[in-house]
């Protein structure tokens, strides 16, 4: 039913709402002190992180700037770990999918895209990469349907937009 479904969703989110925000506050200070400087930041998250790897929005904020800074052996590992220990927890996907795409790793993109999309199918933010990934293995027709189904889920989001304009063009539809 749709009530258990809503039901279903907003479990996930209550129960992976711990990972959305560093639990040391020593840490969360440390690193508000630094603005966003990744080079001082590094450092101090992968310390805290040997004592707490179980802090997963610590492992998204060191694997993002680790995608900053093209350390993609980091990225992958840091992601794999967060997604095997919270699959529910879709952060770690999204960083995991970067850097796969920036490494050309198209076919273990659309892979993890997919099992992003398994667990809610009328994600756009999931239908994104996903098509990303089609587009890039030339599987052209079936992307062309993902971007269909991203524009009717989220028509405004500007990155939906251009992928179906792109998703049109490589299937010579471009009136």
């Amino acid at each position: 039913t749709e009530d258990q479904e809503l039901l279903d969703e907003l479990s996930v989110v209550t129960d992976n709402s711990l990972y959305y925000k560093i639990q040391d506050s020593t840490i969360i200070s440390q690193l508000s002190a630094l603005a966003h400087d990744t080079a001082a930041s590094r450092p101090i998250l992968e310390e805290y992180l040997r004592k707490a790897p179980y802090d997963l929005a610590a492992v998204v904020e060191l694997a993002s700037i680790y995608l900053s800074h093209n350390n993609y052996r980091g990225v992958d590992s840091l992601c794999t770990k967060a997604i095997h220990d919270a699959p529910q927890f879709r952060p770690p996907y999204y960083l995991a999918l970067a850097s796969l795409k920036d490494q050309k790793k198209y076919k273990e993109g659309l892979t993890l895209s997919q099992a992003l999309l398994e667990q809610n199918k009328e994600s756009a933010g999931a239908l994104v990469p996903f098509t990303i990934f089609q587009l890039k293995l030339k599987k052209d027709k079936e992307a062309l349907v993902s971007a269909q189904q991203a524009y009717h889920l989220a028509p405004d989001a500007p990155e939906v937009l251009s992928l179906l304009s792109l998703a049109y063009h490589f299937n010579h539809q471009q009136a």
